[in-house]
C-alpha cells in the first residue's frame, strides 16, 4: 500500500519539471513580449479542456487505504483578467477513475467514479496583458463530488453492508501553466494542477465491523491528485488600447479658371409614324451648359406640364401636327478639376486654390461626390490612395437657348375596312368553296391587316356545305332548302377589327325511296293484304302527292320456284302489283285498286337474281288475310319471292346500281284487272 510518502516525491518531481517549463517558456515570452504595447488583449474568455489525472488516498503509513487508477479529466474554465498581471477563475473540473478498495489481503472491491469539482483561484502572470505567451500559476478552493458509477466487481467472499453513496468534500487546488495566443478569438491553455481534499468514505464503516472479509474505510486521511491538461480558449471580451492619431496635414489643391465653351439645343426621338394614342419620346441634347442644365419642353410654343427633363412624351391623344420645342437654361457653362497625388489620412485637411468668384465647389472621392462637401476646404472623412481625392468646380451659364422646332404629325386610329361575298351564293348539299374577303388598313396605324371567316359550316379559308344542319337527310321526296349567313373579320395589329356578312343558300335535291319488299307464298302471284296494305297506304299517298313521280317494280323468283309457271312468277307478280295501282276501283266508297298511270311506271322482271338486298314486309297479325294468304315469319325463302318497290320523286335521278329498266306492259296490266 503506497502511503503520502511514498507519492510526495513523484508529485515534487512532476511539479519541478513542470515549473523548469514553464520558467523556460516565460523567459522567451518575456524576451518576445517586452517591446509590445499595451494595446489590444482579451480580458475574459472561456477554456474547453481535457486531460489525464492520478490519485492517491490514504489514512497512514500503516493503515489499509484505497486508490483511484489513473484516468481521464475534462471541464470548462470562465476567466477574466482583472488587472496587468492578475485574474480570476471560475471552473467545473471533472474525471473518471476506477476506486480500488483491498479487503482481507488478496481479496479486492473495484467500483468506477466520477469526481465533480466547482473551484474559484486566483492566477497570478508573469508577462503583462498584450503578450503572445502568458505564464501563471493559480490557487484557490473549491469542493469535490466522488459519486460512484456502474456495476460494482467484487472477488469472492468480499462482504458488503451498505451500498456506496455520493459523497462531497471541501478541496483545494494549485498549478502551473501557460496561455497562448493564436489570434483576437483563440487560443491554447497548458496546465498541471495539484488538489488535496477529505477523503470520502462514499457512505462505508469508517473502521472495522463484524465478521470477517467485511468491507469498509479506516477512520481520517485525505486525496490528493495531480492531472494535465490542454484547453482551447474564446476569447469573449477584447480590449483594444488607444492608438494616437497621426498629425493633422495640409495640402493645397490649386485650379485654373473654368472656360466658357460654345452652346446648343437640339432634338432627337422617333417622330416618322405617329398613331393617336402611342408613346413618342423626344430625347434633349445640350452642349455647353455643364453638368446639370434645365429643360423646359414647348408645344406649339406653350409650356407641357411635366416637361422639365431631358427626355419628353409628346402629346397623342388628338390628331393633328404639333410644333415642338425645347429650351435650355442654366446648369454649368464651364467646369476645372484637380485631385491629390499624394496618399492621403483621415483628418488631413484639404484647401482648393483658385475658385473664382461664383462658381460652385465640389469634393469628389473616387470619381463620387462627397454628400456636403461643397466649400472651398475639406477634411478628409477616411484614408485613400493618391488621386482618390479631388476637388470640382463649375461656373454657371447665363441665358437660355431654344431648339429649331420638330413637328409631330399624330394620324387617326381607325378600325380597318373589309369587303366580303360569297360566291356561288347557292351551292347544292356537299359542295366546298374556297371564301375570301379584302380587309384594307385604313392608314399606316393599322398596320398589317388579316381576315377570318366565321359562320355555319366555315373551315378555315373554306365553307362545306356539309357542316350546315338543319335539312332532313331521312325524307328526300321533296327539294330542301337553308340560307345561312357568314361572317368575314378583318383584325389590325391594334386588335380593332370590321365585320362583314354574305348569305349561303345550300339547297338538297329529291332522291329516290325504297319501299319494303312485297312478298308472296311459294308457286303463287297474288299481292295478299299485306302487300295492297304497302301499295295503297304507303305508296299512293306519294304518288298522289307529287304527279310527275315515277314508280318502279322489279320482280323476283325463288330458284326452287320451277316449271313453266314457276318461270313466269317474277314478271306475273310485277304486272298483278301494278294493276293494283292501275286498275281504278272502290268498293262502297273503299279504294280496292288505284288509278295510277302506267306510263308513270317502270319495271324490271329479275327472275331468279338476288344480288340486291332484300327487305321483306311481313305483316304478321296487323294486317287479316285469307285463309293460306299470309306469308308465315317462319318461311326463310320467302324473302326470294319478292317485288321491290321504289318511288323516285319529280326531277330525282334514278337509283344508283338500277339497270335494265323498261316500261311497264300496259296491256299485260290492263288485261289482269283489279286482283282480288
Amino acid at each position: 500500500m503506497k502511503t503520502m510518502s511514498h507519492i510526495r516525491p513523484l508529485l515534487k518531481k512532476g511539479m519541478l519539471l513542470f515549473t523548469a517549463g514553464t520558467l523556460a517558456l516565460a523567459g522567451s515570452a518575456f524576451g518576445q513580449n517586452a517591446a509590445q504595447p499595451e494595446n489590444s488583449y482579451p480580458t475574459l474568455f472561456i477554456t474547453g479542456f481535457f486531460g489525464a489525472q492520478w490519485y492517491q488516498l490514504y489514512q497512514g503509513v500503516n493503515a489499509r487505504s484505497h486508490s483511484f487508477n489513473r484516468g481521464v479529466t475534462w471541464g470548462e474554465r470562465w476567466t477574466e483578467d482583472v488587472s496587468k498581471y492578475w485574474g480570476l477563475e471560475q471552473s467545473l473540473t471533472l474525471g473518471y477513475n476506477r476506486l480500488n478498495i483491498p479487503v482481507a489481503g488478496n481479496r479486492q472491491f473495484s467500483t468506477d467514479t466520477v469526481n465533480t469539482a466547482l473551484t474559484a483561484n486566483a492566477l497570478l502572470y508573469f508577462t503583462p496583458r498584450g503578450s503572445r505567451l502568458r505564464p501563471f500559476v493559480t490557487f484557490g478552493p473549491g469542493y469535490m463530488w466522488y459519486a460512484p458509477r456502474g456495476t460494482s466487481t467484487a472477488s469472492p467472499g468480499v462482504v458488503q453492508t451498505v451500498g456506496l453513496q455520493r459523497k462531497g468534500e471541501p478541496m483545494f487546488n494549485y498549478g502551473l501553466g501557460l496561455r497562448s495566443v493564436i489570434n483576437k478569438r483563440f487560443g491554447f491553455t497548458y496546465e498541471v494542477r495539484g488538489t488535496h481534499s477529505g477523503s470520502p468514505k462514499l457512505g462505508l464503516p469508517a473502521g472495522p465491523v463484524a465478521g470477517p472479509n467485511t468491507l469498509y474505510l479506516p477512520l481520517g486521511g485525505a486525496e490528493n491528485s495531480i492531472y494535465y491538461s490542454v484547453g482551447l480558449n474564446y476569447n469573449l471580451r477584447v480590449h483594444d488600447g488607444y492608438i494616437p492619431p497621426p498629425p493633422v496635414r495640409d495640402f493645397d489643391l490649386s485650379l485654373t479658371a473654368p472656360q466658357m465653351g460654345a452652346r446648343s439645343a437640339s432634338i432627337g426621338g422617333n417622330k416618322d409614324l405617329v398613331c393617336r394614342g402611342d408613346d413618342v419620346r423626344l430625347q434633349a441634347t445640350a452642349n455647353g451648359f455643364g453638368a446639370s442644365p434645365a429643360y423646359q419642353w414647348l408645344v406649339n410654343g406653350q409650356p407641357a406640364a411635366g416637361g422639365t427633363g431631358a427626355a419628353f412624351s409628346a402629346p397623342t391623344t388628338a390628331a393633328g401636327s404639333s410644333a415642338i420645342t425645347v429650351r435650355v437654361t442654366g446648369g454649368n457653362a464651364g467646369t476645372s478639376s484637380a485631385s491629390m497625388n499624394e496618399a492621403v489620412r483621415a483628418g488631413d485637411r484639404l484647401h482648393a486654390r483658385g475658385v473664382p468668384a461664383g462658381a460652385t465647389t465640389q469634393w469628389m472621392l473616387n470619381g463620387q461626390p462627397i454628400s456636403g462637401a461643397t466649400a472651398s476646404d475639406y477634411t478628409a472623412t477616411g484614408a485613400a490612395n493618391p488621386n482618390a481625392y479631388s476637388v470640382q468646380v463649375s461656373v454657371p451659364a447665363e441665358g437660355a437657348l431654344t431648339s429649331n422646332p420638330v413637328t409631330v404629325n399624330v394620324l387617326p386610329v381607325q378600325p380597318p375596312t373589309i369587303q366580303f361575298a360569297v360566291s356561288p351564293s347557292t351551292v347544292p348539299y356537299g359542295t366546298r368553296i374556297p371564301l375570301t374577303a379584302t380587309g384594307r388598313a385604313v392608314n399606316n396605324c393599322n398596320g398589317n391587316v388579316t381576315v377570318s371567316f366565321a359562320g355555319e359550316g366555315v373551315s378555315g379559308t373554306n365553307f362545306d356545305s356539309t357542316g350546315v344542319s338543319g335539312l332532313d337527310m331521312t325524307n328526300r321526296l321533296k327539294g330542301q332548302s337553308k340560307r345561312v349567313t357568314l361572317t368575314a373579320t378583318a383584325r389590325d395589329a391594334r386588335g380593332q377589327t370590321a365585320n362583314a356578312t354574305a348569305p349561303v343558300d345550300v339547297t338538297l335535291g329529291t332522291e329516290a325511296t325504297r319501299l319494303d319488299d312485297i312478298v308472296f307464298k311459294s308457286m303463287d302471284d297474288r299481292v295478299n293484304n299485306c302487300g295492297k296494305r304497302l301499295l295503297l297506304e304507303t305508296l299512293a299517298p306519294l304518288v298522289k302527292a307529287d304527279p310527275g313521280g315515277t314508280v318502279i317494280l322489279i320482280g323476283h323468283r325463288d330458284e326452287r320456284e320451277r316449271g313453266a309457271r314457276g318461270a313466269k312468277l317474277d314478271e306475273q307478280r310485277v304486272v298483278n302489283a301494278a294493276a293494283i295501282l292501275s286498275a281504278n276501283k272502290t268498293d262502297k266508297g273503299k279504294t280496292i285498286c288505284e288509278a295510277f298511270d302506267t306510263g308513270r311506271l317502270k319495271v324490271k322482271f329479275a327472275g331468279t337474281d338476288q344480288a340486291s338486298q332484300t327487305r321483306p314486309s311481313l305483316c304478321g297479325s296487323s294486317v287479316t288475310e285469307r285463309s293460306g294468304a299470309d306469308v308465315k315469319a317462319n318461311d326463310d325463302r320467302a324473302q326470294f319471292r319478292r317485288v321491290e318497290v321504289y318511288f323516285v320523286p319529280s326531277g330525282a335521278p334514278m337509283p344508283a346500281g338500277i339497270t335494265g329498266l323498261v316500261d311497264a306492259p300496259a296491256a299485260s296490266i290492263k288485261k289482269v284487272g283489279c286482283p282480288k
